[in-house]
């Protein structure tokens, strides 16, 4: 099989996580987030070593969770507000940002294309965004443009302790009326 590499990201957007128990798992609306830059998903582990007679006789890694960040040309300020839990004061346009704020639960989505047309889709599924700095450049000899850093920690979805959901259109079972369905949901029914 040919090898594909990877070459823009797109198609990124969020949903609020409205229902998360041991039997159900629900999404509100998607709201896209345009101009996105960069992802960059790492993985939580708790990691352990035992030793014995001095050496190392065994040592473990283990999933906790993950830790999105996204780099994007201009956080939308209802995005940043909605997900973060902070007011807009109506018909201002003025965002009021306190320490008694308290992020929502959401979901990402968001694809990395391939350079034969494809793409690797990705939903995190179950997450709280960490406040957004603000921050700005002065122009100089040059523009200097200033972009925004979102940082979202995921932890696991209590139905089946699913962190992330990820499919590669190289993989031939990810078929067109799948992709479709994975576009809108991470729980594509069979």
């Amino acid at each position: 099989m040919a090898q594909h590499y990877k070459m823009n990201v797109k198609n990124c957007k969020y949903a609020a996580v409205s229902v998360n128990t041991d039997t159900t798992y629900t999404l509100g609306t998607a709201v896209d987030l345009p101009a996105i830059r960069t992802v960059d998903v790492a993985f939580t582990l708790a990691t352990g070593e035992l030793y014995g007679d001095g050496e190392i006789v065994s040592k473990r890694a283990k999933l906790t969770g993950a830790q999105l960040r996204l780099g994007i040309d201009k956080l939308p300020q209802a995005a940043r507000a909605a997900m973060l839990g902070h007011t807009v004061e109506t018909s201002k346009g003025i965002v009021d940002i306190k320490t008694t704020d308290v992020p929502i639960e959401i979901a990402v989505y968001f694809e990395i294309e391939l350079d034969n047309g494809g793409y690797e889709a990705c939903w995190l599924l179950v997450g709280k965004a960490q406040p957004v700095n603000i921050a700005g450049n002065q122009s100089e000899t040059s523009i200097n443009y200033t972009t925004d850093e979102l940082t979202i920690d995921f932890v696991r979805r209590e139905k089946d302790k699913c962190v992330v959901k990820y499919a590669d259109t190289d993989n031939s079972d990810f078929g067109t009326s799948i992709q479709t369905a994975f576009k809108t949901s991470p729980d594509v029914a069979s």
